[in-house]
């Protein structure tokens, strides 16, 4: 008898990485597309200019093969598995609009102004809006696809209850959502009129 596992999806786990021998590289497809991580040296980061620790590869235009060299995504093989998967699955845009994704993903909780700060869970499959060590909200992707054609198709807030708060097809979109909902209604002037 065999048991199913039901494996909560989350950067890290979505792509079929391989080990390439030759290399040492990981490279893993999606959509069509080759992509890669490499490990640079110090030696190696210091001639690049960059960070000792994995790298991915941005794909060639031209091509679609692994072009120049892109974002330090970790130290750590599965931390950089994690991060990859975030830059290859999610747009551009969406990794660089404030609050950056990219640093919401990564772990160490990204500042959002008076709001708080969007930390993740990856075992929960979701971003938690945490102010003064109490959650906001709960933000979570809505995968299209499966393995080498997993996307985000949107992004959805929850209250902590579970009711739904915002939502957006690219981050952009839910981060204004959620600013909109989460801003205080603007309170009402009382001054009188003056009749002349």
């Amino acid at each position: 008898m065999s048991t199913a596992t039901n494996k909560i999806k989350w950067f890290g786990n979505l792509l079929d990485w391989q080990r390439e021998p030759d290399t040492g590289d990981h490279v893993t497809w999606h959509k069509g597309q080759s992509r890669r991580i490499t490990k640079l040296t110090r030696r190696q980061a210091e001639e690049q200019r960059t960070h000792p620790g994995w790298h991915l590869f941005w794909p060639d235009e031209e091509d679609g093969r692994p072009g120049d060299l892109g974002p330090d995504v970790g130290p750590t093989l599965p931390y950089a598995y994690q991060m990859a998967e975030a830059w290859i699955v999610c747009p551009y845009d969406d990794m660089m609009s404030y609050p950056k994704l990219w640093l919401a993903i990564g772990g160490g909780g990204v500042g959002w102004g008076e709001h708080g700060a969007i930390y993740p869970r990856p075992g929960r499959g979701e971003l938690a809006l945490r102010r003064k060590d109490a959650d906001v909200c709960v933000i979570r992707p809505v995968w299209s696809g499966e393995g080498a054609m997993t996307e985000v198709m949107r992004w959805e807030a929850f209250w902590p209850a579970g009711e739904p708060l915002a939502a957006g097809v690219t981050w952009r979109d839910l981060i204004d959502g959620l600013g909109i909902a989460l801003s205080p209604a603007p309170v009402a002037s009382s001054v009188a009129s003056n009749p002349v």
